[in-house]
């Protein structure tokens, strides 16, 4: 059966627009809506293997018609049940296009609102808080462009998830009791919201009098209109209704429309433009932009990559107070001492979950919020300065190959310092099934922790081999990102052709602090509200799993097939699965736990004892490169993927490519 949606707006918001990006890509069959004498298209749509009915209405500018054919089109709109509604404003003249989007809101409680012209407001400076916008409608706001689908598919997307009726309500001032009133007597009996007919009743619509005729009610209705007109002494109580909804729609967008300046064309917007778009120079000019940001960023937050700059200009100072005096040292340090204070404050069990179970869970979150923040604020800076779409231009030769676009450089990056946020930045590629492939496979890519665990496995190796070591085993993941990107966005997620990089390259804008905190707040709200739910669940049950010798079971029980790629005997394999399994709190954790089963804080004695060669050690580092994400991780992949079967299957490829991998390597330079 075909998924019926409503498509509807104003003439001239984006509307033919938005159907004509359809039309060129998923639509199969177009024609008229049978009987109706207006211009109403019935459009079938393939798209994620569903197919959809879109009913395109010729431009309204209200659902109280002025004119005949208007009043036809409001009428099968009124009368017709369909399943979700795509009602578009525009977003340079947004207050003005809201009209018609808030009434048909009011009449049906479910749709999507999409933002026409968002290429055009960028080009004017013109930005809207999707989000705020959002939370005070009641029903998701989207933006879209006429370049390509940005925006159009996360429309559909949205408009295809379930959405139960709901009100929203307008007060009507000095009409409110008889809008009440009316509703009260319309509730149950009509197709739809009975405070919007009450209203329009009250202005004096002809379709709603029409309606309420045929159901025989308009009798009782009419004596309130009566009733209000000769108390109110004001014949024309659609003046009334209309000044309220005005007055409703100048409370939802205020504060959510900022304007900010243009740059003119100048000397260094020329010399930025010379280096990102030269295909030369650019892939270099935008990587040195992107680590400028991620240096800042990391530096600020975990204290890496400046100590390792410091240390190397002999500033061994500064390298240990960046080290110690970081966000999320100084996060860690805290919920560290109140998780002890909690153990000692509530002796036994229960202070020992809420120690290490409950408050290192909420610690993970809140240590990992400072970096996500710094990162999206910097982020949000290049997107709204118009550097953003450059870099992505610039990079594009790079990732067309391998069936990526250049906008898959963001995640990548990100993701080499935290895969949380890099998982999150997934959102920037261009179609939902390259969305989810890289959001389901960039935590192949090397994060700081494992870094961490890959430096110290490697003082294991000879010293010649220590830094090629590092270089070999990042270069390995990214290739596995890249491959098992490029698969699972064919095969689970079809996307069948190559991507293009298709993007308007804005004005150089002057970032507006506004603009750029409403951006950032959208996105690290969005991981702390969501992400932080599921990584205490997570931490509470592996906590549960430790304490209780679940983790040494599964240890135990998987020792045979660790044993089998690595070499080495079971117990030790227990040991290095305790460590892994341990790691998905947090990768360093996998170091403090070979030590404490070894009984040394050295690495090397710790790996003599544990029986672990070279060959084991890069075993396991190539291991661990490939292996399950942290918690923080593997909850914003469920979050980003919106199906636990995906991040159940990323998790299973991801177990089974490093069993291999460690074998691989036993087999190829040979096991002690």
């Amino acid at each position: 059966m075909c998924y019926s949606i409503a498509v509807v707006g104003q003439p001239n918001v984006g509307k033919s627009t938005f159907i004509n990006v359809l039309i060129g890509k998923y639509v199969s069959h177009v024609a008229n809506w049978p009987g109706v004498t207006v211009d109403i298209k019935v459009i079938r749509v393939e798209y994620d293997g569903e197919e959809l009915c879109l009913y395109d209405f010729p431009g309204m500018y209200s659902l109280s018609p002025s004119s005949e054919e208007e009043k036809i089109a409001v009428e099968k709109f009124v009368s017709t049940e369909f399943d979700n509604h795509i009602l578009i404003a525009d977003m340079t003249s947004l207050k003005r296009t809201l009209y018609l989007v808030v009434q048909a809101l009011e009449l049906k409680g479910k749709g999507v609102v999409a933002l026409g012209k968002a290429d055009a407001a960028e080009e004017v400076g013109i930005h809207v808080n999707t989000s705020l916008l959002s939370k005070r409608l009641g029903f998701p706001v989207i933006p879209f462009s006429s370049y390509g689908l940005k925006g159009v598919e996360e429309v559909l997307e949205e408009a295809l998830k379930p959405q139960k009726p709901k009100e929203l309500y307008i007060n009507y001032g000095d009409l409110e009791y008889y809008v009440s009133r009316i509703a009260d007597l319309l509730r149950g009996k009509v197709k739809g919201g009975p405070r919007w007919y009450a209203a329009e009743a009250l202005a004096g619509n002809p379709v709603v009098k029409e309606v309420l005729e045929k159901l025989g009610l308009w009798g009782e209705v009419s004596s309130v209109i009566e009733e209000a007109k000769r108390e109110l002494g004001e014949d024309d109580l659609a003046k009334i209704i209309i000044s309220e909804r005005w007055k409703f729609i100048e409370s939802l967008v205020e504060g959510a429309i900022s304007v900010e300046r243009v740059v003119k064309e100048a000397w260094w917007t020329k010399a930025l433009d010379g280096a990102l778009l030269n295909p030369v120079l650019g892939p270099f000019a935008a990587f040195a932009v992107l680590f400028s940001v991620l240096f800042v960023a990391f530096s600020l937050n975990t204290g890496f990559p400046a100590n390792v700059l410091f240390d190397l200009a002999g500033l061994h100072g500064l390298a240990r107070a960046a080290e110690h005096y970081n966000t999320s040292e100084m996060l860690g340090s805290f919920f560290a001492h109140l998780a002890l204070l909690a153990k000692e404050s509530i002796p036994g069990f229960w202070g020992e979950l809420l120690g290490e179970g409950i408050i290192a869970g909420v610690g993970a979150v809140l240590s990992f919020f400072p970096l996500i923040f710094t990162i999206y604020f910097l982020l949000a800076l290049l997107e709204d300065s118009g550097v953003a779409p450059r870099i992505a231009v610039a990079v594009d030769p790079v990732f067309k190959p391998v069936g990526l676009t250049g906008k898959a450089i963001f995640p990548l990056l990100i993701s080499v310092g935290c895969n949380v946020p890099g998982v999150l930045a997934s959102r920037v590629m261009e179609s939902p099934g390259l969305r989810k492939a890289v959001a389901m496979n960039v935590m192949y890519v090397p994060c700081q922790a494992r870094l961490v665990v890959f430096l110290a496995l490697a003082t294991l190796l000879p010293a010649w081999a220590r830094a090629p070591s590092v270089a070999a085993v990042y270069l390995y993941s990214i290739s596995v990102f890249i491959i098992m990107t490029y698969i699972t966005s064919r095969l689970l997620f079809k996307v069948k052709e190559r991507p293009e990089l298709i993007i308007e390259l804005p004005p150089y804008h002057v970032p507006k602090l506004k603009i750029v905190l409403w951006m950032t707040w959208d996105q690290a709200e969005h991981f702390l509200e969501k992400a932080g739910t599921l990584i205490l669940a997570f931490s509470v049950v592996l906590w549960l799993a430790m304490k209780f010798g679940a983790a040494d079971a599964v240890g135990s029980a998987l020792a045979p097939v660790s044993s089998w790629a690595l070499g080495v005997g079971e117990e030790p394999a227990k040991i290095v699965n305790i460590a892994m399994l341990a790691g998905t709190v947090a990768k360093e954790i996998v170091l403090d736990v070979l030590a404490i089963s070894a009984g040394t804080s050295n690495i090397r004695e710790a790996a003599a004892i544990l029986g672990l060669e070279p060959v084991q050690a890069l075993a396991l580092m190539f291991a661990l490169a490939v292996y399950v994400p942290c918690v923080a991780t593997v909850a914003t992949m469920r979050q980003e993927l919106g199906s636990w079967k995906y991040v159940v299957l990323s998790v299973l490829i991801s177990m089974l490519l490093s069993v291999l991998s460690a074998k691989a390597v036993t087999v190829l330079l040979g096991s002690p």
